[in-house]
């Protein structure tokens, strides 16, 4: 059993960013969802994303409706 669902990050984190906690998640499970969520916006490259599995990138401000949507997607 799973202890997690889904996982929804930033990209812009203390001490590590945003992809080399999605590196280390997918080193132990390479199939539990993750949903970015960043401010970053279009500066996100979509190989990086493809390569790390990441199924979603929503941009910051993102209403409570499309997140909601978006975890309804995954979960």
């Amino acid at each position: 059993m799973d202890a997690f669902k889904l996982i929804i990050c930033d990209l812009g984190l203390p001490g590590m960013n945003g992809w080399e906690f999605i590196s280390k998640i997918r080193e132990m499970d390479s199939y539990i969802p993750i949903i970015i969520l960043t401010g970053w916006g279009n500066e996100i490259g979509e190989e990086r994303a493809k390569e790390l599995d990441v199924q979603k990138v929503l941009a910051k401000p993102v209403s409570l409706e499309e997140l909601m949507k978006t975890i309804n997607e995954f979960c």
